[in-house]
């Protein structure tokens, strides 16, 4: 998929860009699927790798392996998850876009529902918390996306235009904050993602543009 413009685009250029973190700042489904597979583990349970996969996009559908309290599995998975939080790694061509959008005075932000310290660990690791103004993580917000409270919460605090600012993301929550908070929306969906997200369902969110790689990004935004 070839980035598109699917409804309007601003008269100036975008000033304010807001990245999602997992799958687009930093790629680790490999490490969710291994510290699922380890929670599982730890309760003797069997799965498959799909049904592995399915479980990282919809946290829910793990409960049908016998997983006596869900939400106690997702602190394990989560604590698991921080605990390897140095294995984690920069997605391709992310550090350049970073690099030529700073430059550019462009002013960045992170919308994550990751908590702090693993927010700040990965980003602070990966040599790339500095080029955020704003950072908001799963702590910092009542309600969590596809609610847009952390997307206005960027924008009030930089006093920022919804018509100047754009959300990248890979997931519909991404994409539906943005679009219930009035800005314009980027789909990351890279080649990896094919394994866990469905293309056609994707499709049908109407994102403002679609990216197969990062780099797609610099002609949408400077």
């Amino acid at each position: 998929m070839d980035h598109k413009q699917k409804s309007r685009k601003p008269i100036s250029p975008y000033n304010n860009v807001i990245f999602d973190m997992d799958g687009v700042l930093i790629d680790s489904i490999e490490l969710w699927i291994e510290v699922g597979f380890q929670g599982l583990k730890e309760q003797n349970i069997i799965a498959t790798r799909e049904q592995m996969i399915k479980g990282i996009v919809k946290f829910s559908t793990l409960e049908k392996l016998g997983i006596p309290d869900i939400r106690v599995f997702g602190e394990r998975i989560n604590t698991l998850f921080c605990e390897r939080v140095l294995e984690t790694k920069l997605q391709k061509n992310i550090l350049p876009v970073l690099k030529q959008l700073t430059k550019a005075g462009k002013r960045l932000s992170v919308l994550t529902t990751s908590g702090r310290v693993a927010v700040d660990g990965i980003l602070k690791n990966l040599k790339i918390y500095d080029y955020f103004d704003t950072i908001i993580t799963f702590d910092d917000v009542i309600h969590h996306k596809p609610d847009p409270e952390g997307v206005l919460k960027i924008l009030k605090k930089h006093n920022a235009q919804p018509e100047r600012t754009i959300i990248v993301g890979d997931t519909r929550n991404d994409i539906v904050a943005g679009k219930t908070a009035g800005i314009s929306t980027v789909m990351y969906y890279p080649d990896i993602h094919e394994q866990i997200y469905d293309r056609d369902h994707l499709l049908a969110l109407n994102a403002d543009f679609y990216i197969r790689d990062l780099k797609e990004l610099l002609p949408i935004i400077l």
